[in-house]
């Protein structure tokens, strides 16, 4: 009977058979046949074109037998490697510059990119992975990962190495990578975030002077309603559409904040501070809801071109508080109002002092230091008085004429003319020198003398 072979093909002799040559067999069998499979390693060559290899009965060197297979030459667009559909382990080596596709004849297969070694099982029906968990991985070397790596416990990089991710067209685009204790983390081959050994973390930059600095990469220098594109911070919560945008202005290094759609609708949003309670202090820790150290202005637009109210202390700190008002252009005075160290209060239209409460209740006009409840250095003029003005002091030349109504008395410093029951009395001091009556009567109630008729 004559022999039969293995998957492998290792002869498989009858008894009787080969009575002279059993022994010749054996050693191929054991040398050639057995040992391709075990150790062997065979070249295929490529040609831009799939390859496919087989098995014959025989048990003299055949490639698909092989424990690795050396691929060669050139498979640019990537081809098929077919093996026989046996039960088999291989070690892939793609020397070529293309993917090679590992398969049987009904399988899908594994790919092996160029350049790339993997170990690859043969079930039969389909080329899988030989290997797909390790409780360890110890690599002295570089390591790489063409799809999913996942690990129940830690991934130590040691020695200075680097992790790298690739691009599918090839490249180290994306890489994590260590220098003296730094980790600088980088996509598109540029470093995006940087953490020093200290714990400085620098987001755009690599020399990060606090525990975070963000540089932006753009250059937006002013608030662009509608967009956040160039600011280098921006902050949002589920409702991507609206945020607060951070910048720093390049020309003067203004920071500023603006919240605001950023979805293409140029819309502003409100900005609320402490709505939790708590106080604001600018250039100050607060100890009112808002403290400001400094000066303060109030603008209708941001070019004050329709003028502007500001709130400071005086140069010389001679006043406690000053408001004061400029012209649009914000380089004249055009007036102010202050309360001065002493708590008097002043008004100065066109910037110079008119109007002066004091402390103790006086009030001056014209005057910056007046001695009586109103203290007037100047004309005063009414269409009306009220009162007796039983307390008026001074002469008759220094009043000008006018109407005073509801007066009881008119006093000068001798005489004076007092109204009782209808009746005006004239009198000198106290003594009644005449009376003029309701009905045009008039009385003297001592000698009259006349220097004309009477």
């Amino acid at each position: 009977m004559a022999s039969t072979y293995s998957n492998l093909k290792i002869q498989l002799m009858t008894t009787g058979e080969n009575t002279t040559t059993w022994g010749d067999v054996t050693n191929v069998n054991l040398g050639t046949a057995i040992e391709e499979a075990i150790v062997g390693s065979a070249d295929v060559a490529f040609s831009n074109a799939n390859v496919t290899l087989s098995l014959t009965d025989t048990n003299s060197t055949q490639s698909a037998r092989n424990m690795r297979l050396n691929l060669t030459g050139t498979a640019t667009s990537g081809y098929n490697l077919v093996v026989p559909a046996i039960e088999k382990p291989y070690i892939i080596n793609n020397g070529t510059d293309g993917t090679i596709t590992v398969k049987n004849s009904t399988g899908t297969g594994v790919a092996v990119p160029a350049g790339k070694t993997m170990w690859v099982y043969n079930n039969g029906t389909n080329v899988v992975d030989a290997v797909t968990h390790l409780t360890s991985l110890t690599t002295t070397g570089n390591a790489s990962v063409g799809g999913t790596l996942s690990t129940g416990g830690n991934i130590t990089i040691g020695g200075g190495g680097d992790l790298l991710i690739s691009s599918a067209t090839g490249g180290n685009n994306t890489a994590l990578y260590n220098d003296a204790q730094d980790l600088y983390i980088s996509t598109n081959s540029a470093t995006r975030m940087y953490i020093s050994a200290t714990g400085l973390v620098g987001v755009g930059a690599t020399a990060p002077k606090t525990r975070l600095q963000v540089t932006a990469g753009g250059s937006l220098n002013a608030p662009v309603l509608g967009s956040a594109t160039g600011a280098p911070f921006y902050i949002t919560n589920a409702d991507t559409a609206y945020g607060l945008v951070v910048g720093v202005t390049a020309s003067d290094g203004r920071v500023w904040f603006q919240s605001q759609r950023t979805d293409g609708t140029a819309t502003a949003a409100n900005i609320s501070l402490n709505e939790g309670g708590g106080n604001v202090g600018v250039g100050m820790a607060p100890g009112v809801k808002f403290d400001v150290y400094g000066r303060g202005r109030f603008m209708q637009d941001a070019a004050a071109t329709t003028g502007a109210v500001v709130i400071r202390q005086n140069v010389g700190d001679t006043v406690g508080g000053f408001i004061q008002w400029v012209n649009n252009a914000g380089s004249s005075e055009k007036g102010w109002m202050a309360v001065d160290t002493s708590s008097n209060m002043i008004f100065a239209p066109n910037s110079a002092e008119a109007v002066r409460f004091t402390s103790t209740g006086n009030v001056g006009i014209g005057t910056s230091s007046p001695a009586q409840k109103l203290d007037v250095n100047g004309t005063v003029k009414a269409t009306t008085f009220s009162g007796a003005g039983t307390s008026l002091t001074g002469t008759a030349a220094n009043l000008t004429a006018g109407t005073a109504t509801n007066a009881t008395n008119l006093v000068t410093s001798n005489f004076s003319i007092v109204e009782s029951g209808g009746v005006l009395y004239f009198k000198y001091g106290s003594t009644n020198i005449a009376k003029l009556e309701s009905n045009g009567t008039f009385t003297a109630l001592n000698n009259v003398t006349a220097y004309g008729s009477i």
